[in-house]
């Protein structure tokens, strides 16, 4: 067996155990650099080949480091390796990582794709018949211009960002529908809106409502408001049987009022008065007072 002489540079805990990638590799020697992640952030580290690791890691694999008790950091299994990347097209420079790779991990052939920061941006698992897609930074573009889009989980469809907008509609003549959805203010804009629910419940602070026509149907209504007013240009009420109950004071100020009863009328107060500026007149076949 190789002696190996550890690099004894290492700023991690005694007991630390983790998984990383080799980014660096010195040729026929045991010393490497390892990015791992350490608490919320990535960190560079100096690690060292153990002695009883057969494999030899090259960079972009994935391994196992542990902190030895003499100050070093050992990499004592290899746990994925990856094949040597695709040759893209293109000016790309020295630092550009940009291909594809064939990877065995698990004892499974995964095909990754990664961007030319060297991230994984794409992997498939042809013996799952699944693909996954990470883009860490940039734009991603999903289209199907000959088809359908698909969103299908068992779980919840969770979906974030500073803004999340959806449009829908591009027949000519039509105007699309658009929802957006902001960290202050959402939007929703249709030429038709249908909503149906068994139940439902809104609750608003403060509320307005603008509208050329309002028609409302409803079996059953109770409204309980703590101060309403009402401003209308026409008031046409109908009703089979109205009832209206105030406790204290009920005032109607008009510039003319009239009353038509088809049946009996009547008028039951503990006092009455009736006052006019002018003439007073009753009119009636016949009148009984007392």
């Amino acid at each position: 067996m190789e002696k190996i002489r550890p690099i004894l540079k290492n700023t991690l805990p005694g007991d630390y155990v983790g998984a990383g990638t080799v980014t660096t590799s010195l040729a026929g020697a045991p010393y490497y650099t390892v990015n791992i992640p350490w608490r919320n952030e990535s960190r560079e580290i100096l690690a060292t080949r153990a002695a009883g690791l057969a494999d030899t890691p090259g960079v972009g694999d994935r391994v196992l480091c542990v902190s030895g008790g003499d100050g070093a950091v050992y990499i004592t299994l290899l746990l994925e390796k990856v094949a040597p990347a695709a040759e893209c097209d293109g000016a790309g420079g020295p630092d550009d990582r940009a291909g594809a790779a064939t990877v065995y991990r698990d004892g499974a052939r995964l095909l990754e794709v990664r961007d030319r920061r060297g991230e994984l941006i794409f992997e498939y698992d042809p013996g799952n018949d699944r693909s996954r897609i990470i883009v860490n930074r940039g734009t991603l573009d999903v289209s199907a211009p000959g088809g359908d889009i698909r969103f299908n989980a068992g779980g919840r469809i969770h979906l974030q960002g500073s803004m999340v907008e959806l449009s829908a509609g591009t027949l000519p003549g039509t105007a699309p529908s658009r929802f957006s959805l902001g960290p202050f203010r959402s939007t929703l804009q249709a030429p038709s809106l249908d909503v149906r629910s068994g139940q439902g419940r809104i609750e608003l602070d403060e509320a307005e409502y603008r509208g050329k026509r309002l028609v409302s149907s409803v079996a059953r209504a109770r409204l309980a408001w703590g101060r309403l007013e009402s401003l209308v240009d026409s008031l046409i009420q109908r009703a089979r049987t109205s009832f209206t109950t105030v406790e204290e004071l009920s005032q109607t100020r008009a510039g003319r009022m009239r009353t038509l009863v088809a049946g009996a009328f009547r008028m039951k107060a503990e006092r009455a008065s009736l006052k006019t500026g002018k003439s007073f007149d009753i009119d009636g076949e016949r009148i009984n007072i007392g």
